[in-house]
């Protein structure tokens, strides 16, 4: 426990968040989050990217400029 998550708790907390909490041994430390038994979701491998309003916005000002 580095201390590094206690301040960021501090921080966000000061700055408007209602609770923030800072975990002893992280999310996936021998006490920490997963191995505590709390709620845990995989977070995903890949990154996932969606141009769609892009592809239209520009399909738009095209369309507009001839």
């Amino acid at each position: 426990f580095d201390g590094n998550s206690e301040l960021v708790a501090e921080l966000v907390t000061l700055n408007g968040f209602k609770s923030a909490y800072a975990i002893k041994d992280g999310a996936e430390g021998p006490q920490g989050w997963l191995n505590s038994g709390l709620p845990w979701i995989e977070p995903k491998k890949a990154l996932s990217l969606d141009f769609g309003g892009l592809t239209d916005t520009i399909n738009e000002v095209i369309g507009t400029a001839k």
